[in-house]
Formats: C-alpha cells, structure tokens, sequence
C-alpha cells in the first residue's frame, strides 16, 4: 500500500487480522467453528498495518457496551449472499500461518494470557487492545518466538446487561515459566499506561488432550 519500496518499514513477520462473527442464524449455526472467522487483511510493513487499522472501527464501537453493535459486511466466504449484518465476536491478530484456534499445531501445547474488562472500563478497551497490537508487530512482548498472536473476545451477555470483554495473548509453549513471568511484567505496564494499575492478569493452559 505504500507509494515507494524506499518507504517502507518490514515488520519481523507477516500478520493476519480477522474477525469472528457471532453465529445465530439456522444457516450459520450450521456452518463449523472455522467458518465463523474471515480474514480481514494481512500486512508485513508498518505502513501497511496503519493504512488497515485506520480503516477499522475502533473494537469498544462494535463490542456490545448496553446496546447491540451491528456491522454491515459482504462476506468473502460466501459469494453470492450479498451484504449481511453481523456482530462481532472477536477481532484476531496472528502470525501467517497460525490460525485463531487452540488445535492449531503451533497454539494446542501452549496456552493464553487473559485479561478481563467490565463496565466501568469500556472506555479504554480500545486504547489498551490497541497498545497490545503494537507491541506484538514491533516484538516488544516477546524476546523470542513463543508468541502466536491475540485477540479481543466480547464475552458479554447482552440479555443481562452484562458487559465483559477479554483480551487474550496466544502463546506456543506453556512450560517456559520465564516467558510468562517477562508477558505478565510487560502487560501490567501497558495496563499501567492506561490507568489500569492493579488488574488481575491470569493465564490458562491449552488442553491438547481435547484434540489428540
């Protein structure tokens, strides 16, 4: 997307952004777990990812907040169909060639760290997802190569007025406990940053058992 070769800054990897939609429709229900995901973009150079990302909403303007969020996409997936209405699940970073699932061979032996936001802090769920996003483009979270990708899930249950989103960093190896003490001290400033001092930060382990 940028003008000249001279221009542009390469990122260390290639990433993906994709969205994952809510299935409540008979049709989709009816589709599997993978097909509720579409790729949005994919990028390589910082110039790249900006000229995406400022074309997205920002998450907390499409995460359930006390009013259902509806997007309008065309659905790459299925040709034919036309625009549709959609709510948005998750929006997803990773590596090329790592998909946004636990089974997938680089993700179902590691685990994720988790974050969690309610209410009261709606507002700077954008900024701090946003935060995330950079510092895994520019490998700033991760000293190696044990980071797969993120995303920002919206958990809430709209029918109790209950608002919760999560934010989760996907990672390959669970038993390198350094790497998750370094990630734990590295998200807490980001939380920090952003007025969030103190928030518990936990993480959970992929059970590989599921999918042998």
């Amino acid at each position: 997307m940028a003008d000249t070769a001279e221009e542009l800054h390469l990122l260390q990897n290639t990433w993906v952004i994709s969205e994952q939609y809510q299935q409540e429709e008979k049709a989709d229900k009816a589709r599997d777990y993978e097909s509720s995901f579409e790729k949005i973009c994919s990028f390589n150079t910082i110039e790249d990812f900006w000229g995406y990302w400022n074309k997205l909403p920002r998450i907390s303007d499409v995460f359930f907040d006390g009013n259902e969020k509806i997007v309008i996409r065309n659905d790459e997936r299925n040709p034919g169909e036309g625009s549709r209405k959609y709510k948005i699940q998750s929006q997803c970073l990773f590596k090329e060639g790592v998909e946004p699932k636990y089974e997938d061979a680089q993700n179902r032996r590691g685990g994720n760290m988790r974050v969690l936001f309610g209410k009261e802090d709606h507002a700077k769920l954008s900024d701090v997802w946003e935060t995330v996003v950079l510092s895994l483009i520019g490998e700033s979270l991760d000293d190696g190569d044990n980071i797969t990708g993120a995303r920002v899930v919206d958990k809430s249950v709209p029918y109790k007025k209950q608002i919760n989103h999560r934010i989760e960093i996907w990672f390959r190896e669970w038993n390198d406990e350094g790497f998750r003490n370094v990630l734990k001290e590295r998200v807490e400033g980001i939380l920090r940053d952003n007025g969030l001092e103190g928030r518990e930060i936990s993480f959970y382990q992929n059970d590989y058992s599921k999918w042998k």
